[in-house]
């Protein structure tokens, strides 16, 4: 049995067919596998067979902007529903890079975040992590989404192998400034915008907002 792997493909084509439905094409490096198509987590699509390089799907009313991801994954797994295992928006992701000494004493790297923007970072709660492995001195790291735009601050620092958590050695702190994309248009009575009159004959004005 294969797992589900994100990776080894390139969508090389996105084409509108119709209001809602979409058609990608893609390449892949990947053999004896089928193709499931994700609009953000939802499961939209797969391909009919190992050999089809290219799937359809529906869009459905979201939110939030949600990319296409392509998962592949085993022939028998063809309808299993893997989007809890994906990134919640992944394009708000950020990575980091640090250095660390080659020390025996250091076990890890930890990076902590702030829980709202704008505020403390929270040292009790650990959103990445690495090993510090043997000779090794630049690390990256894959932080978890940022859902809201705006100054993000951040804690890292390094951490020795001592019971229980380990003693951290001074911080490091950073801010990330997260531009973010915004959720959908707020609605109002039910619409996404309103349309008025303008001052001027055949002049239309819209009013739009959107969320913080």
């Amino acid at each position: 049995m294969l797992a589900p792997l994100l990776g080894g493909t390139e969508i090389t084509a996105i084409n509108l067919d119709g209001r809602n439905r979409v058609v990608v094409t893609f390449r892949t490096e990947l053999t004896g596998r089928v193709y499931q198509l994700y609009a953000g987590r939802r499961w939209i699509g797969v391909t009919p067979t190992v050999e089809h390089r290219s799937v359809a799907g529906v869009f459905l009313p979201s939110l939030w902007p949600e990319p296409l991801q392509l998962v592949a994954v085993d022939p028998a797994d063809r309808f299993t529903h893997y989007g809890q295992q994906l990134s919640e928006r992944p394009y708000n992701r950020h990575r980091v890079t640090c250095e660390a000494p080659a020390d025996e004493d250091f076990d890890r790297i930890e990076i902590c975040r702030a829980d709202e923007r704008d505020g403390d970072v929270n040292d009790d709660v650990v959103i990445a992590a690495t090993k510090v492995v043997p000779g090794a001195s630049t690390y990256s790291l894959d932080l978890p989404p940022i859902t809201r735009r705006g100054h993000w601050a951040h804690n890292a620092w390094s951490a020795d192998n001592l019971p229980a958590a380990g003693n951290r050695t001074e911080f490091a702190a950073f801010e990330i400034a997260a531009a973010v994309y915004p959720r959908d248009l707020n609605a109002s009575s039910g619409r996404r915008f309103t349309v008025t009159s303008g001052e001027s004959p055949g002049e239309l004005q819209f009013a739009v907002s959107y969320p913080p």
